[in-house]
Formats: C-alpha cells, structure tokens, sequence
C-alpha cells in the first residue's frame, strides 16, 4: 500500500482561500475613514479657494507681507511661526511615510541610511538650489522668485486642498488593499 500524503500546495493557492479576520481590521477601517475624511476635507478646503479668489488676501498672508516688511508685530509674528510649524508637521507626512518604507524594506543598515540620505537630498535640492541662486545671482533670480511668489501666494490653498486629497486617496485605497488581501 502506497502511502497517502497530501500533494503539495501551491504557493498562490493560498490566496485564493478567504483568510479569518485579523485582529488589525479595526485599525484598517479606522484608516479607510481617515482616509475619506481626508478626503472630504480637501475638497472643503478647495471650497475655501474658491471662495477667496478674487477677494483681499487673507489673513496669513497679511501676517507674512507685515513679517518680510518688518512692520508686524512680535505677536504677529509668533502667530505666523505657530502657523509655519503647524504647517511643518503636517507636511511631514510623506517623510514619515518614505521613512517607513525605507524601514518595513529589507535593507541593511548601510542601504537604508543611504536611501535615506538620498531622499532628503532630493527633497531639499530644489530649496537649496534656489537659496544658492538668491544668495550669487540675486539681481537675476529675483524677477523669477518673485514671480514664483506671486503664484504660490495666488494658489497656496488649492494646492494645499490637491495635496490633503492625494494623501487622503493613497491612506484609503492603501487601507482597502490590505483589507481586501490580508483579511
């Protein structure tokens, strides 16, 4: 009699059966809502733009003509810093996020030091080419940095509302994959 063993299983099978629930479902729906109110908040504060065109700038902006004038005050000007850092920490997203990739990748330490590095010297490039830039050629650079300015003052909130949405899509649909493919 021959003996019955079980004919190996198929790597991929695996997929194929529902797995249980995971004990980090919760987690993972929590990140779908946060991802959708997110969402839903980029969108309010695209209505915000809307609303702002064509109107008087507003208030953060007249914290920042009064600071690069000098003219402001000191309480103006400690509110327009509380604004930036609240601003830093909340662009601090995808560094955390690269951060994390970097750290859940298989890499070994010096890889993963130098992936970082790598990061942080594309993400700072452009700042530090433009400062460079202002600080050898200031007579030439000025027209562009100021027309450059002049934009980014005209669309700081729309860009802001595309940026909070993007994030809000990628913690979604990151949060329904893994719901869909770990369980």
């Amino acid at each position: 009699m021959c003996c019955s063993r079980r004919a190996p299983t198929p790597r991929w099978s695996r997929y194929a059966r529902p797995s249980p629930p995971s004990h980090r479902s919760p987690l993972k729906i929590g990140q779908v809502i946060a991802g959708l109110a997110t969402i839903v908040l980029s969108y309010w504060l695209e209505a915000g733009a809307r609303r702002q065109e064509g109107r008087p700038p507003g208030r953060v902006q007249r914290w920042r003509a009064r600071a690069m004038s000098g003219s402001g005050s000191a309480g103006a000007l400690t509110s327009l810093a509380v604004l930036a850092a609240l601003v830093e920490v909340a662009t601090m997203l995808p560094y955390l996020a690269a951060v994390g990739l970097i750290a859940g990748a298989d890499l070994t330490w010096p890889v993963a030091g130098a992936t970082l590095a790598g990061y942080c010297l594309v993400m700072t490039l452009p700042a530090i080419v433009l400062t460079v830039a202002r600080l050898t050629a200031h007579r030439a650079v000025e027209p562009l940095l100021r027309r450059i300015n002049d934009w980014l003052t005209r669309n700081t909130a729309r860009l802001l509302g595309w940026t909070v949405g993007g994030i809000g899509i990628v913690l979604a649909l990151n949060a329904v994959a893994r719901l869909l493919l770990e369980g």
